[in-house]
């Protein structure tokens, strides 16, 4: 029988947290093209490191935290951004 334990909560966080700082420099930094140029390989690159390593809800779970920390959570400050061209 395998030993099972919740990597999911710690890892979920562990991820927001993360992309919370990358959002917050990044804002700062990057036009909205460069912005999404940069937020695009990270949601193909969660989702593969999902399938490889582990279960296949983890995609959904990530893909979110993910979604929410780079995209919903910047919207309004990047279109604010002055020269965002919005």
């Amino acid at each position: 029988k395998k030993m099972g334990f919740d990597l999911e909560g710690p890892l979920e966080k562990a991820k927001q947290d993360y992309y919370e700082g990358l959002r917050e420099r990044w804002i700062i930094v990057d036009s909205i093209p460069d912005y999404l140029k940069k937020v695009e390989p990270i949601l193909e690159d969660e989702s593969k490191a999902c399938a490889e390593y582990l279960n296949a809800s983890c995609n959904e779970k990530i893909t979110a935290v993910v979604e929410r920390e780079l995209l919903k959570m910047a919207m309004k400050s990047l279109i604010e951004k002055p020269g965002s061209g919005c």
